[in-house]
């Protein structure tokens, strides 16, 4: 039951997961397996996160490694950890998530778990570049698809090659960051997991973007656009509307830009989400002159009008290319 749920999970069909978790709640509940209430109570969690419900996510964790703490299962406990640890990272609270990772990492080493302690080296991969060290990002991110190629799992390759291309991009590599990309892009392709085809495409465009292809980045950036709302999903949905504000002030559209930008930042208010100050500091310079060629007054008069927006009108807004 919950191998269907990881499959359904893929194609976005989340109401039939949550059935599914209710079932499997009930009938765990009904044999007394504390283990297979605990692995349900994780994948309601966890499928709660994909829908930006980060408050109701983390009571269901919290539920479940209580359970698997009491059973002895360390690696449920290190399965919630690392959940939580995602939780608070995609809320800004990065030196939790750093903390909740290097936990699960700990029990994951014991129990010589290469699978996990290459998730949980590409997790604390992520931590490192939003604290903006780019080095130790790239190692973590290395000694991770090490890793994952020598267990031979493609879409934990193609999230690490997703990851690595990140911080090389950062790192003004463009060239080897955009071959990275297009390898993850077409294994998340042939996997079929949109969530993932759609941050992959995401971080594409950003790269192809920063090396001055604006016109591929735009598409790439649609395509990401299109799959997540299709997806119902709000926490990457900001990260798009914001990277293509970046590139619509590349453009030379300032409106346009601080629009998007502005819609981005009334989304993460809706989901509690936020950018790291690394990411913040990146987004601020893109924008840097679209404000000043529009002026104070103008520019918190277009950042209004974006946050002003309806989420469907906004993505309306974005796939329409107009300033």
């Amino acid at each position: 039951m919950l191998k269907l749920g990881e499959v359904l999970q893929l194609v976005g069909q989340w109401d039939e997961v949550n059935q599914l978790c209710e079932e499997g709640m009930a009938m765990a509940e009904q044999l007394g397996d504390r283990q297979i209430l605990a692995q349900c109570q994780t994948a309601r969690g966890q499928l709660l996160w994909r829908q930006s419900q980060y408050a109701e996510a983390l009571t269901w964790l919290e539920r479940a490694r209580v359970v698997f703490e009491d059973v002895g299962d360390q690696a449920g406990v290190a399965d919630v950890l690392k959940f939580e640890g995602t939780l608070a990272a995609v809320q800004g609270n990065l030196e939790e998530a750093r903390t909740l990772w290097q936990r699960s990492l700990a029990i994951r080493q014991e129990l010589d778990d290469k699978v996990n302690i290459a998730n949980l080296l590409n997790n604390l991969a992520i931590v490192a570049r939003n604290r903006g060290d780019y080095e130790e990002s790239r190692a973590l991110n290395e000694e991770a698809l090490v890793l994952r190629r020598e267990l031979g799992d493609r879409r934990a390759i193609a999230q690490s090659l997703n990851n690595l291309g990140m911080v090389l991009t950062d790192l003004g590599e463009y060239e080897a960051a955009r071959a990275q990309l297009e390898v993850a892009v077409g294994l998340q392709r042939e996997i079929g997991d949109r969530w993932e085809i759609a941050n992959a495409l995401e971080t594409l465009a950003t790269a192809t973007r920063d090396q001055g292809d604006y016109v591929a980045s735009l598409s790439l950036y649609d395509e990401s656009l299109t799959i997540l709302w299709e997806l119902g999903e709000r926490w990457m949905l900001a990260y798009v509307l914001e990277a293509m504000g970046g590139l619509a002030a590349l453009q030379g559209q300032p409106q346009r830009a601080l629009r998007l930008v502005g819609a981005a930042a009334a989304l993460r208010e809706t989901t509690g989400s936020s950018l790291s100050p690394t990411e913040q500091d990146m987004l601020e310079k893109m924008l840097g002159p679209a404000r000043q060629a529009l002026g104070e007054a103008a520019a918190a008069s277009a950042e209004a009008e974006g946050r002003a927006m309806s989420l469907e009108q906004a993505v309306r807004f974005a796939r329409s290319h107009a300033d």
